[in-house]
């Protein structure tokens, strides 16, 4: 049974120190035992580097937002080109007829493209960031959701140039993250993340 005098007893005393309460908090600095608790829990291990496949995920993954914005663009563009194309052959016709039928229904069809495309260009970017961000703070789960959606992307291999360069910016991104020292480092800063703060153990 513990006794007031045992060091290890929350209420005893250790070294002629008594063990204290401030706002009915107890301090483990005068109790060896919760002080070797706090430490542990308290102190961060040493300080650890990303490694180069980290900087190599992230930085692809930012060209791939930048990509996703810059086909977009370049889709918008196209729109206007074959708008501007059709308007030509509707005026064609002198009487006037066809552009009068005609005309809006081409201008609305390239509005709501035009929409379409720049919603789509904006989502895919945002996720890009949102991804490349989770990766510079060592997050996991960019690794497993960023597998899937690489998988399902391939299918962009079949359009055009810069979608084509967007989707593999995207996989040398997630095969990066496979790497086991781009692994250890995510394990790491997870660790990391899980140390209890000081103040909450009222040990500073």
């Amino acid at each position: 049974m513990n006794q007031p005098g045992d060091p290890w007893f929350l209420g005893g005393t250790a070294g002629g120190s008594s063990e204290t309460a401030t706002n009915g908090t107890f301090h483990p600095t005068a109790n060896p035992f919760l002080h070797s608790i706090a430490s542990a829990v308290t102190t961060p291990a040493p300080k650890v580097g990303k490694p180069p496949s980290i900087y190599l995920a992230f930085g692809s993954l930012l060209v791939a937002a930048v990509l996703s914005v810059v086909s977009g663009v370049v889709e918008v563009l196209s729109i206007l080109g074959a708008q501007r194309r059709a308007n030509r052959l509707l005026a064609v016709d002198t009487t006037g007829r066809a552009a009068e039928l005609g005309g809006g229904y081409v201008d609305g069809t390239a509005t709501g493209l035009m929409w379409v495309v720049v919603g789509l260009s904006v989502v895919f970017a945002a996720i890009y960031v949102v991804f490349s961000v989770a990766v510079f703070k060592g997050r996991g789960w960019p690794r497993i959701a960023g597998t899937v959606l690489a998988v399902i992307s391939l299918f962009g291999l079949l359009s055009g140039p810069i979608v084509v360069v967007t989707v593999l910016s995207g996989i040398v991104a997630v095969a990066a993250l496979w790497v086991p020292t781009s692994r250890r480092y995510c394990e790491y800063a997870e660790g990391q993340r899980r140390i209890v703060p000081a103040h909450q153990w009222g040990y500073n």
